[in-house]
């Protein structure tokens, strides 16, 4: 092997190590962000909503990193941990859970309250928090397994 091959072969192992270094990093991010949202749940909802999502997609992309890919947007994130993942990881549940919206209640909500044709507005987004933060727990366990073995 001669000089340049081994530059060649310590650059790669160099680059896998930094992505392996920037992984661990997110994960811990998102490990963090699964820890504010759990913090929110009993205080503000939506808070607690928006932050389980954003831990589900960093730790996403701590999933990317550990294999050398990197990705900006969601729709490839999720095209690539479906092929890639699937059977291990929630990753429908994730994306319907990305085209939710936490609900609010607006005037015809409120109307529909007092008629009766819609639970309060407060119980469904106490519950859609609910559903985050178990599907975040799922795939940021599974991620850190899958990355730090």
């Amino acid at each position: 092997m001669t000089a340049m091959q081994e530059n060649a072969t310590a650059s790669a192992e160099e680059v896998k190590e930094l992505f392996y270094t920037k992984a661990a990093f997110a994960i811990a991010v998102a490990e963090d962000l699964f820890e504010n949202a759990k913090s929110n749940l009993e205080i503000n909802n939506e808070e607690c909503f928006k932050l389980a999502k954003n831990s589900i997609r960093v730790a996403a992309s701590a999933l990317l990193l550990n294999d050398g890919q990197v990705s900006d947007n969601f729709e490839a994130t999720y095209e690539y941990i479906k092929k890639k993942y699937e059977k291990r990881f929630p990753v429908d549940e994730w994306k319907e859970l990305e085209g939710e919206n936490i609900d609010k209640e607006g005037a015809l909500t409120k109307f529909l309250q007092r008629a009766g044709i819609v639970k309060k507005s407060s119980d469904n987004a106490q519950e859609q928090a609910n559903q985050a933060i178990a599907l975040a727990e799922v795939f940021i366990n599974l991620t850190r397994e899958t990355i730090m073995g």
